[in-house]
């Protein structure tokens, strides 16, 4: 039985389906490039995170590594679909690549109760911290993966389109030195023209 299947209640199957699908028409149009500027690991994360069991964790476990800000819920059809491909995809680049889980539970301990299905940190439940994030980046859906890369001393926003990254398996030591540039396409859905994000990298020489 897969992550997702146990994190569903019967009979959700075809309402998750249809909430996927509704996310993706709803993002349609909304790709906007995140905000430029920089911020030290102690500004984004004053609180320190915590493990499952609300204990401490060090913020150095983020290293010089990619770091995806995952908002998401127990509670959300979408959010139970792709947790277990973000668990996959974290543990195949777990040496270039960390996350920090945001809750959207009801409670503290949904939060924890959710956090036992992954394999890193969080911020505290509710926070003015996590808040502040959520308004920063302006997360008005989940899940929403933002990527954050390390320049310096210092964690520079590269996309908020780290579900898609994720669900085309960038490989996140490109990702870590990427660019982002916005590019013009037209929408399956709408066929209108917008502006989406677009990874560029440099590959390494063989």
């Amino acid at each position: 039985m897969t992550l997702s299947s146990r994190l569903l209640p019967s009979g959700m199957a075809s309402f998750v389906r249809r909430c996927a699908v509704l996310a993706l028409v709803l993002s349609c149009g909304s790709a906007r490039a995140v905000s430029d500027s920089a911020a030290t690991v102690a500004s984004y994360f004053p609180d320190g995170l915590i493990n499952e069991k609300g204990k401490p964790v060090d913020v150095n476990v983020l290293g010089d590594k990619l770091v995806g800000l995952y908002f998401s819920a127990s509670w959300c059809g979408p959010c139970r679909v792709f947790t277990p491909k973000l668990i996959e995809y974290h543990q195949r680049h777990a040496g270039d690549f960390e996350i920090v889980f945001i809750s959207s539970d009801k409670s503290e301990e949904a939060q924890f109760e959710y956090m036992t299905h992954m394999n890193w940190p969080a911020m505290k439940f509710g926070s003015d911290a996590a808040l502040a994030l959520k308004k920063k980046f302006e997360v008005t859906g989940i899940p929403t993966l933002v990527l954050l890369k390390h320049e310096g001393d210092t964690l520079v926003p590269l996309t908020r389109n780290g579900r898609g990254l994720v669900m085309e398996d960038v490989d996140a030591s490109v990702l870590k030195t990427a660019t982002i540039v916005q590019e013009s396409y037209t929408c399956d859905h709408c066929s209108k023209t917008h502006v989406r994000d677009k990874v560029q990298y440099t590959q390494a020489a063989e």
